[in-house]
């Protein structure tokens, strides 16, 4: 459950999942934005790292987007004993 301000929504509205040509869901981006153009982006995507873990790093992120400045990034619990990490950029 994701709670979020009351004036931001989320788009795209009832989303469902890019597929690849097997059927097989690759991955959901999702934008909470409100009317002032404060914004925060979702990335949903499946692990594909050779040994999969519970914990997503900075580097994780770095290999498979480059293109991100990770200088800020910093470790977030999204559950117990479930790391992910918050960015902005």
């Amino acid at each position: 459950m994701l709670k979020m301000p009351a004036d931001f929504a989320a788009y795209p509205p009832n989303a469902t999942p890019n597929r690849d040509e097997t059927g097989a869901p690759t991955g959901q981006a999702l934008l909470l934005q409100n009317k002032n153009g404060a914004m925060v982006q979702i990335e949903i995507t499946p692990d594909t790292r050779a040994e999969h873990d519970t914990n997503l790093t900075v580097d994780d992120i770095a290999r498979s987007a480059p293109y991100f400045d990770l200088s800020q990034a910093t470790p977030i619990e999204i559950a117990p004993g479930v790391i992910g990490v918050s960015f902005i950029g």
